[in-house]
């Protein structure tokens, strides 16, 4: 599975602020961190976030979510339901 963002603390920073929100595409992504030595890290890449766990946490994923992605999932499963309701006739 890899690395799961947690956003269940943000509060404060939003992710587009943070860099890690794509806004066009509403990707999430993990600064992947490399040690350095024994008491430091650095950011090396940026990789796709596989899991955003709590993603209503962040205004703009959320809005984006229930505007856009929620509608068009409500519309097909009502156009599933008429097409079942329909065949059983």
């Amino acid at each position: 599975l890899g690395v799961v963002n947690n956003l269940g603390a943000l509060r404060e920073i939003s992710l587009e602020e943070r860099g890690i929100l794509n806004t066009t595409t509403f990707e999430v992504y993990n600064e992947v961190m490399t040690k350095v030595d024994d008491t430091s890290t650095s950011p090396q890449r940026r990789a796709l976030s596989p899991v955003v766990h709590q993603w209503d946490r962040d205004k703009t994923l959320f809005h984006h979510r229930r505007d856009k992605v929620f509608h068009q999932l409500e519309q097909e499963w009502n156009t599933k339901k008429r097409t079942r309701k329909h065949n059983k006739k």
